[in-house]
């Protein structure tokens, strides 16, 4: 059976190999983009698991983590140096967003029921911060993803 629970400093040891994954896979989906030789996956995790407003939930499978999904939230607030002129510039209203920084399940685990347990929890979490926008970079290339929003949207539509 599939749980979902909220990430802890103790589980970067277990998360990093995945997150390692998820860069992998992010090469093979966008080759241009590039990435660090050697770049420490443990203290990574560690330090987004450290951070204020930083969350990783995770997906367990018979006592094992398979996924993960890690937001971050801040607001969008002007500077404090900024000047009355730079703020009547911009139409916008300062909002409270939601960055999705990665989001990986191991291949034999991917199916659209399990991937919607970690994007319910962030959803969950993301409302109760008053998140207003959320920010996710998905390629036209990661063909899955899009299947599993459509699939949460049409449950969404059948509520």
């Amino acid at each position: 059976m599939y749980h979902q629970r909220l990430a802890t400093p103790e589980d970067a040891i277990k998360i990093a190999p995945l997150w390692q994954a998820f860069v992998e896979a992010r090469l093979q989906a966008d080759p241009s983009m590039q990435f660090k030789a050697k770049f420490d996956y443990e203290r990574y995790v560690t330090a987004q698991l450290n951070k204020p407003f930083s969350f990783g939930f995770l997906l367990e499978y018979a006592g094992e983590i398979i996924g993960f999904l890690f937001i971050y939230v801040y607001d969008e607030t002007p500077p404090p140096q900024i000047s009355e002129l730079e703020l009547l510039e911009n139409p916008f209203i300062p909002r409270r967003v939601g960055a999705v920084l990665g989001m990986y399940v191991q291949e034999s685990h991917r199916k659209p029921s399990t991937i919607t347990l970690l994007i319910e929890a962030a959803i969950a979490k993301v409302e109760e911060l008053k998140v207003t926008d959320i920010d996710l970079l998905i390629s036209i290339d990661q063909t899955g993803i899009h299947a599993c929003l459509l699939y949460t949207s049409d449950a969404a539509d059948e509520e």
